[in-house]
């Protein structure tokens, strides 16, 4: 969808990105330490930064919705008036007032003043006015950083179901490991004003972490493998590969309430005292884990054997 190569310099601080593709119908994060350049990337793709050299090519023309990391609604409208100033202005609408106001759960604040909102319902009326002028890419820069824990969870989850529902790609700013973990289908790695690689989900749980891949298992799965670990709903449960216990099925073998029944896929040496073992289980799901390479000799697993991956009900690390 979006494409290209640009380099700038804002009072002293250098942006370069190398070539980049942004792909359709998908959730990028732009993830990376504070300061890097992300949301000067952001603001070039969007048109309101432009002194840069390089381009940016679109495979058609863009309308594109933009939520800042502060509030940007208007303060002399209400939300319903916030709502309609987007949708009025939208050409080709898709949505309605009432159909968004619904599905992002704001109906209750349509008749509230923008300064009576919290920053999670501050948040959700952004989207929501962003949505209404019927975008083909949603960006969203750092909209999570000004919210609590619970307020934080619920925008989360409202991302995933925009794109899920409306199929809006998403291009997001975080220096999360938690929001990027949650959300990314792809990653666009930044470092000191450099985009340093861009890589795929699987990659990035793979890589994030130097002592060894990280393990994501969306609320959905837990849900068909019947696992009860006291998450809020549709949590994602985030496990270490490293807090993983493997031991071979057996006939007479019990599972406990904390296992996943995987067949074994492959193994790679991690370093001269672990390895990582890929298992897959829900047939196209995998895990990581990361065992001692005296435990692997032991196991002497082959290629679609079942074993079943053992983990504590507090081994969730984020």
């Amino acid at each position: 969808m979006i494409e290209g190569n640009l380099s700038i310099n804002l009072s002293g601080f250098n942006l370069s990105t190398g070539d980049f593709k942004i792909s359709d119908k998908k959730i990028t994060i732009i993830y990376g330490d504070s300061g890097c350049g992300k949301s000067t990337f952001l603001n070039c793709l969007a048109g309101i930064e432009n002194n840069y050299n390089g381009s940016i090519s679109f495979k058609k023309p863009l309308v594109i919705g933009y939520v800042l990391q502060k509030n940007s609604l208007f303060p002399h409208l209400n939300v319903r008036e916030n709502l309609f100033y987007a949708f009025k202005r939208c050409k080709n609408p898709r949505y309605t007032v009432d159909d968004i106001s619904k599905s992002l759960s704001i109906v209750e604040l349509l008749d509230k003043e923008i300064d009576s909102l919290s920053g999670g319902q501050t948040q959700r009326v952004s989207i929501a006015r962003s949505i209404l002028s019927s975008p083909d890419i949603l960006l969203l820069d750092e909209p999570l950083s000004a919210l609590h824990s619970q307020a934080k969870d619920e925008i989360l989850n409202l991302i995933k179901s925009i794109n899920k529902k409306y199929s809006i790609p998403i291009l997001m700013v975080t220096h999360s490991v938690k929001e990027m973990i949650s959300l990314c289908d792809n990653v666009i790695y930044m470092k000191k004003g450099s985009l340093l690689k861009q890589i795929s989900r699987e990659s990035a749980l793979l890589e994030i972490d130097s002592n060894g891949p990280i393990n994501c298992i969306s609320g959905e799965s837990l849900n068909k493998l019947g696992l009860k670990l006291h998450l809020k709903e549709y949590e994602n449960f985030v496990i270490h590969s490293s807090n993983i216990i493997l031991i071979l099925k057996s006939e007479d073998f019990h599972f406990p309430a904390n296992s996943i029944l995987c067949t074994f896929e492959n193994i790679s040496r991690f370093n001269n005292e672990f390895s990582i073992l890929k298992l897959r289980y829900l047939e196209d799901n995998f895990l990581y884990a990361k065992v001692p390479n005296e435990v692997v000799e032991n196991l002497s697993c082959t290629l679609g054997q079942e074993v079943v991956a053992l983990f504590g009900t507090d081994s969730h690390i984020i």
